[in-house]
């Protein structure tokens, strides 16, 4: 017979609250029974009885699952702060309970954190692939760092796993739109009404999709979507025809590096010259010196003083951004600058919060330098 949160996991509420009634009648110490009386109240929108009931659990030893649900009933309040206190700790312990990485990454996206709400739910995705409500939110989090086909590919899962969740079908439907593909947009808005006519969500009109900031974005488009098919060679004979004819973009100049050095015999020179040209464009522009300062990295240790050098161009012209910082402290662990880098990834341990993806990569070097 399955457990009482695995009949709730399996959608059977109203069997989980029979049986968990059933015993906490026999005995009202039951732990596992109220913490499933308090999810079932959370469902039902009881709040207050939730609370009561956790309460309850909570003295009698059930902590564990006691904070993990007070964390569902902070979502629920969408008290994100409070919510954040309650995941974190069940995630800093190695919890592998998809629901609290779930949770922490709906906090982290409502709270503007998306690259760490990402891998919390990305976590949450591979302990239950079968999940719609995973799907969708790492979907909201691959939207929120401007990333659509991965957004895509989540939303498509999720509607794969429950073709009614109208939310999936109205994000899908605006991200088509923005990319100006608006009949495609509507079209996906008529096949979810057709499953669910009762979402007012789906009758709303799409919004108006913005200009595209960059004159050459159909032409970075082609070439972004070639070196994702491993296409390089015609990747890089599209933005050398394009310069041939006049065009200049500080992106299309950083393709231009990507796609040297995806060749099968990577143009090192090539890609030095082009990530060099990029950097000239724009003073403030701190992804061509950081790029550069990778691939320098990957081609071995002799070229670490020149990386350690075109990243401390990056940190100048990013301060505030933790990137350039963290690959600086590896570039000067490679560079056999020991002191240098603990310092660097002091800093970054110090200053982000633990949930940031690179105060975890900070600790990690620290620990490779002993100085943990």
């Amino acid at each position: 017979m399955p457990s009482l949160g695995e009949m709730l996991a399996m959608g059977q509420v109203k069997q989980a609250a029979v049986l968990a009634t059933q015993r906490l009648s026999r005995n009202p110490n039951d732990g596992e029974a109220l913490v499933a009386l308090a999810r079932v109240s959370l469902v039902e929108g009881d709040g207050a009885r939730a609370e009561s009931l956790l309460q309850q659990a909570d003295a009698h030893g059930a902590r564990r699952d006691v904070a993990l649900v007070r964390g569902a009933l902070a979502l629920h309040r969408e008290d994100w702060e409070v919510a954040r206190t309650l995941y974190l700790p069940l995630a800093a312990q190695g919890d592998d309970r998809p629901e609290v990485w779930y949770g922490l990454g709906v906090v982290l996206l409502r709270l503007g954190n998306a690259e760490a709400a990402r891998e919390a739910l990305e976590r949450a995705v591979t302990i239950d692939p079968q999940a719609p409500s995973y799907r969708f939110e790492l979907g909201r989090a691959w939207a929120m760092g401007e990333r659509v086909r991965p957004a895509v590919r989540q939303f498509v899962c999720c509607l794969r796993l429950d073709a009614r969740d109208a939310r999936a079908w109205r994000f899908l439907a605006e991200l088509l739109a923005q990319r100006g593909k608006v009949r495609s947009a509507e079209r996906l808005l008529k096949r979810g009404l057709e499953l669910v006519p009762e979402a007012a969500v789906l009758r709303e009109p799409l919004p108006t999709p913005a200009p595209a900031a960059d004159p050459n974005a159909a032409l970075i488009e082609q070439v972004v979507e070639l070196l994702g098919r491993s296409r390089n060679r015609e990747a890089l004979a599209l933005v050398r025809e394009a310069e041939g004819k006049g065009v200049r973009s500080l992106t299309l100049k950083l393709l231009e590096a990507k796609a040297r050095e995806s060749q099968l015999r990577p143009d090192e020179d090539g890609v030095i010259r082009a990530y060099e040209e990029a950097m000239g464009m724009d003073p403030k522009a701190w992804e061509a010196c950081n790029d550069l300062g990778l691939f320098l990295l990957r081609r071995g240790q002799r070229h670490a003083a020149l990386a350690i050098e075109v990243l401390r161009e990056a940190r100048r012209r990013a301060p505030t951004r933790p990137e350039p910082v963290f690959n600086l402290a590896v570039a000067c662990s490679k560079g056999g600058r020991t002191t240098e880098s603990a310092e660097l990834a002091r800093r970054l341990v110090s200053s982000l919060p633990a949930e940031h993806p690179f105060h975890g990569h900070a600790r990690a070097l620290l620990q490779k330098l002993g100085e943990a």
